[in-house]
């Protein structure tokens, strides 16, 4: 289609907006899924998991100190509170930003197959600007707690596979949790992209002392996507066609079959995206009672350089802030 001379830059760059979300989503997943794929001669699997997020465990709060790596940046490092499928995960590891004075704090989830802390930095900054303190735990097989191989790839090798691992990212999170209520913290949230936007949706079904959670490029059900997108298909291939028995445990650890129990949902959606569709993500906003949200012209991947993502982040945390100054 001939675009007309009277067009703007900025119309002919809203037409073709579109095609290059999700051109960036589909370059990206087409780059990445040959590494992610589970390995020819077998890997190894977890003789049981849980069979909803309902069993998880009582978890106590874990200790652990700080460690300053630069600037605002610290580390953290501390054994999880259960035992991990992949003895290189064992240990939970995680980055924190913001004063260790602050009443206030966020655990941000990052995306799966993360392979740098990078863009959770970016989201919890906006909240550090607020008053914030965040913590950035990794998941299991992830960043520095991964095998030798692709991070996070091991972790979506199988359906026991990818419910092990958020079931200990789950726990790990309580444990964080109690970390934060020990030291203090009033009021403490979650922001979760992707699957960490799944894990942040379970753990506001689970727990009614959690005060939001914000929901980024929303993956509310894990098999949901597959019949209607191609660029899920190819990332996860072994997702086709599960027997009814796995089908029926991915469906009891969906968010999007459950209902929050007390935290305040933001829902931060993705327009143009071909991974997880936007018609998907709308069906779990209004499932959950339609509760704030904005909308942006980005697919899975590119949101994370959306200009407008940040400035909303950082109204959210403040008005989060001033609730917990209110009480």
């Amino acid at each position: 289609m001939r675009l007309s001379a009277a067009c703007t830059f900025d119309e002919r760059y809203h037409r073709v907006l579109p095609f290059l979300c999700r051109a960036y989503d589909r370059s990206l997943v087409r780059l990445i899924s040959p590494f992610v794929r589970p390995p020819k001669q077998g890997f190894s699997q977890p003789q049981s998991v849980l069979a909803s997020p309902d069993e998880l465990p009582d978890i106590a709060p874990l200790q652990f100190d700080l460690v300053h790596q630069q600037d605002d940046l610290w580390k953290f490092e501390v054994e999880s509170p259960v035992v991990s499928h992949w003895p290189e995960s064992q240990m939970l590891r995680g980055r924190a930003l913001g004063s260790a004075d602050a009443k206030s704090a966020l655990i941000v989830l990052h995306g799966a197959c993360d392979n740098e802390y990078t863009y959770s930095r970016w989201m919890g900054a906006e909240f550090v600007k607020q008053g914030f303190r965040v913590l950035i735990p990794a998941a299991p097989a992830h960043l520095d707690r991964a095998p030798k191989c692709f991070s996070g790839a091991p972790m979506f090798w199988s359906t026991r596979n990818t419910v092990a691992g958020m079931a200990q990212w789950l726990c790990e999170i309580r444990g964080l949790i109690g970390y934060l209520r020990g030291q203090g913290v009033t009021t403490i949230g979650l922001i979760g992209y992707s699957i960490g936007s799944l894990t942040a949706g379970l753990a506001a079904t689970i727990w009614s002392d959690l005060d939001f959670v914000c929901l980024l490029a929303p993956v509310g059900h894990h098999l949901k996507a597959l019949p209607v997108s191609g660029v899920a298909r190819r990332f996860w291939p072994w997702m086709v066609n599960l027997p009814a028995d796995e089908i029926a445990l991915f469906d009891r650890w969906s968010a999007f079959h459950r209902q929050p129990v007390g935290a305040t949902p933001l829902f931060l959606m993705t327009l143009f995206d071909d991974l997880q569709p936007h018609s998907l993500q709308s069906a779990w906003w209004q499932a959950w009672s339609q509760p704030q949200k904005h909308e942006y012209r980005h697919g899975h991947m590119s949101i994370l350089f959306s200009k407008q993502l940040y400035p909303d982040l950082s109204a959210f945390a403040a008005e989060m802030h001033g609730r917990s100054a209110a009480r």
